[in-house]
């Protein structure tokens, strides 16, 4: 759950779906 990923993704949407699965796969 990243609070911050949904202000990105208003403006970022290809990053934040980027960064979605690099971050769990790096958990």
């Amino acid at each position: 759950c990243l609070p911050n990923s949904v202000l990105l993704f208003e403006g970022k949407l290809a990053v934040v779906r980027a960064v979605e699965p690099i971050i769990r796969g790096s958990e």
